[in-house]
């Protein structure tokens, strides 16, 4: 028991990483998609439904429904030969490294877009420009 909650912890300190780099417009990964995704690398990005619902707090149709989400975003795929259905980690370390550098590249290239605007005076002129800059920088914050 006390090894489970170790692992969670564990696990749950890797959730913002897979949130902020797979959080985006492609994945749309959200809390419970990160803790099933860092739960499988955990386990090494071999598993199957029945031990994801009984490691994490996560009710069995949500996980089922997540995991579907992920199979439909190509980083994870069911062996549908095998019972029961064999999940496998299609990401990774090496696409996340990329995803991350990718990312931190367009914020910048956001930033120093900013930085040159800044010394124009008006305003009415670059507004738009500004707001989509912004938005490359924080995409996961809402309107």
């Amino acid at each position: 028991m006390n090894d489970i909650l170790v692992d969670m912890k564990e696990i749950l300190r890797f959730k913002p990483l897979f949130m902020d780099i797979l959080g985006e417009k492609k994945y749309k990964v959200n809390e419970q998609h990160a803790i099933i995704l860092a739960m499988m690398f955990k386990l090494r990005g071999y598993t199957n439904l029945d031990i994801l619902t009984n490691l994490l707090s996560i009710a069995q149709p949500t996980v089922s429904i997540r995991v579907n989400e992920l199979v439909k975003w190509g980083l994870v795929r069911k062996n549908m030969e095998l019972l029961p259905k064999v999940l496998v980690l299609l990401l990774s370390i090496e696409d996340l490294r990329i995803l991350e550098q990718n990312k931190l590249e367009k914020q910048k290239n956001a930033a120093h877009f900013i930085q040159r605007i800044s010394k124009i005076h008006s305003k009415k002129n670059v507004a738009e420009t500004f707001i989509k800059a912004i938005q490359v920088l924080f995409p996961n914050e809402s309107d």
